[in-house]
């Protein structure tokens, strides 16, 4: 549930680490620094979690997917980044 891309810096790389090697790089070409920051269709949050916890952002992202939405919000409490990271479903009709 992340990009339909990633960065492979050596062939040795597994996915999960091309796509959060993807993620940084992105990062690094904004030249982020502490703020607000949103994101529309956010590929599960990995975008806005590299974000918080590498650039120190408060990251919004949002999502038209419920199950990513619910998928993204529990990595990022896993990974204690809650206070920095919030995803919202946008989908019609949703709650969230």
């Amino acid at each position: 549930m992340i990009y339909t891309c990633a960065y492979y810096r050596k062939e040795s790389d597994d996915l999960a680490t091309a796509q959060n090697q993807q993620a940084r790089s992105y990062c690094r070409k904004l030249r982020l620094q502490p703020a607000n920051v949103c994101s529309i269709s956010v590929a599960a949050g990995r975008f806005g979690d590299a974000r918080a916890e590498n650039y120190g952002v408060q990251a919004t992202g949002i999502t038209l997917s419920a199950a990513q939405a619910k998928f993204a919000l529990e990595r990022i409490a896993e990974r204690g980044l809650s206070d920095r990271c919030t995803i919202r479903d946008g989908f019609p009709g949703s709650s969230n």
